[in-house]
């Protein structure tokens, strides 16, 4: 198993870990094969972000084969990626949505969300770049994307009472 990282857990006011809140990484034996897992919640009664991904080929031995990978897959399914028209497919979400796009993603073009975005009827929507960040920022610049989810996500999951 590779190393998996960290992630900072969810403190109060006093500095102390806030009760019943979930901030963790792990490997998860998904579909026959361990998933890299990073699990986030304030609260556990409320909606938490779960990002996945990983897996055997994500060790470092294997790097030539992701490679490969990433190179061969566009060529299989380019047609039927190319074809999605998300502006016709998906032009109306009824729930609240936010894009956290790393300015530098050399797997999906910034400039291509954000022309979704703006087109995207939504009943509250919010566009984020991340600066430093290419396709994963809530890895590559966590504390930013953990500020961004306390600042903006969390009042529409969690109303203030």
């Amino acid at each position: 198993m590779t190393y998996r990282g960290t992630t900072p857990p969810f403190r109060g006011p006093d500095g102390r870990v806030l009760p019943d809140s979930i901030a963790e990484i792990t490997y998860l034996r998904l579909g026959g094969l361990d998933q890299w897992v990073m699990i986030r919640g304030r609260n556990l009664t409320n909606p938490i972000l779960i990002l996945l991904h990983g897996g055997p080929e994500a060790s470092i031995i294997d790097l030539p084969n992701i490679l490969r990978g990433c190179l061969w897959s566009p060529k299989l399914m380019w047609d039927e990626i190319s074809a999605v028209d998300l502006t016709k497919t998906v032009p109306v979400l009824q729930m609240p949505i936010f894009f956290f796009i790393g300015r530098h993603d050399h797997v999906v073009a910034g400039e291509t969300s954000a022309a979704y975005f703006e087109s995207l009827s939504a009943r509250s929507k919010r566009f984020v770049w991340f600066e430093e960040s290419a396709h994963e920022p809530a890895v590559e610049e966590a504390d930013t994307f953990n500020r961004a989810m306390a600042e903006w996500v969390l009042p529409v999951v969690q109303p203030l009472s």
